[in-house]
């Protein structure tokens, strides 16, 4: 059970290009303390490492290879989920009409909770609520 204030939530990064069609490209955990980002874990998935056409979409902190990645956020968002989300108005105003429509409280400083209220959209990177439980990447220490 995680401590108080601790959330985790699993991702699906799915990446749509012309050479390589939609994929399900690597999977992600968020891990944030009292609504702030301390943590993602990061991991390609072995068949999107194995397309021809593969690329890595942060190659300063994510390189294409094997192996998980744990970056540690300081309070900050990765630049691969930082320039997906909106900037903080439109997360409020994202999460508004999310608690609107789902009759939930949303928080737009939490990233899981700004990703949570989006709807899904696919462009070159898409980020999506996972089904799974967040388990086998950055496991709580």
């Amino acid at each position: 059970m995680a401590p108080p204030g601790q959330v985790r939530q699993r991702l699906d990064l799915y990446l749509a290009t012309h050479a390589l069609g939609v994929r399900h490209a690597a999977d992600v955990v968020l891990e944030e303390n009292n609504g702030q980002l301390g943590r993602v874990g990061f991991r390609y998935r072995p068949d999107y490492l194995a397309e021809h056409h593969a690329f890595s979409i942060y190659p300063a902190q994510l390189p294409l290879r094997e192996g998980e990645f744990a970056l540690s956020c300081s309070g900050g968002s990765p630049a691969f989920i930082d320039d997906y989300l909106p900037d903080l108005w439109g997360r409020r105003i994202l999460t508004r009409l999310a608690a609107l429509r789902q009759r939930r409280r949303y928080d737009a400083n939490s990233v899981i909770d700004s990703l949570a209220s989006m709807v899904a959209r696919f462009c070159c990177l898409s980020v999506l609520i996972s089904t799974h439980p967040p388990s086998g990447i950055t496991s709580s220490r």
